[in-house]
């Protein structure tokens, strides 16, 4: 089944920084949980954003108003120049779903919403952001670790630190007890 963020895509993007993992289990939490929380930050906003100047189609201002709203730090790397990390056909697919489960969950908390839609030159900003956003959490590790290898560990530590919530809950036990 392709992927999202293919393995080689993971691989490449740890190239980039130098990173040297410490497990397997960090490639498919990034593949999984950092690409869909990056989507649903910018898909969420420019959502948001298009809603409100009642558009069908969300645009480039859109997904600008969600930029500006992340508290998430941004790449200054451009995909462009080092090669694209995720699958363009396959992040399509993703988009679709998302946008859906987005408009559902506006539905349910009683927001009037219409069916918004991304044209094909909107999915390509969208996946540039994601990237941004996606490599910035990597280059804030390593800035952070530098020496160290990166492990499912540190990432969810990260994923707290930057994004409110850790992917899994650890309960430590002190010696004390």
């Amino acid at each position: 089944m392709p992927q999202v963020f293919p393995d080689f895509a993971v691989k490449q993007a740890f190239q980039e920084l130098d990173i040297e993992r410490a497990d397997d289990a960090i490639i498919a939490s990034i593949q999984s949980d950092l690409v869909t929380r990056c989507l649903i930050i910018v898909l969420k906003g420019s959502l948001v954003h298009c809603e409100l100047h009642k558009r069908k189609y969300i645009n480039q201002s859109d997904m600008q108003y969600a930029m500006d709203c992340c508290v998430l730090p941004r790449s200054n790397r451009k995909s462009s120049e080092l090669g694209y990390l995720l699958d363009t056909r396959e992040f399509g697919h993703m988009c679709a779903s998302h946008v859906r489960l987005l408009v559902n969950t506006l539905h349910k908390l009683g927001m009037e919403c219409g069916e918004a839609k991304l044209s094909h030159e909107m999915l390509l900003l969208l996946q540039d952001q994601v990237e941004s956003l996606i490599r910035a959490f990597l280059e804030t590790i390593v800035r952070n670790n530098q020496g160290r290898q990166i492990g499912y560990r540190l990432f969810d530590e990260y994923m707290f630190r930057l994004m409110g919530e850790p992917l899994m809950e650890t309960n430590y036990i002190s010696s004390a007890e």
